[in-house]
């Protein structure tokens, strides 16, 4: 992940939101099975932080 999207210092573990550019989705997609339709013109595409927690 982190070769594709090189994290700041500030946020070493990618906390925050970053916008994917074409180049950084079509390596995304590479690793995929359900591949994104990409549509560029009509949608931001944004890495996010989430999870599933069982506290």
């Amino acid at each position: 992940m982190t070769k594709i999207v090189p994290p700041p210092i500030e946020d070493p573990l990618l906390y925050d939101g970053y916008p994917l550019d074409e180049e950084q989705l079509v390596v995304f997609n590479s690793y995929m099975d359900n591949k994104i339709d990409l549509r560029i013109d009509l949608y931001y595409y944004i890495l996010v932080c989430g999870g599933i927690y069982n506290w």
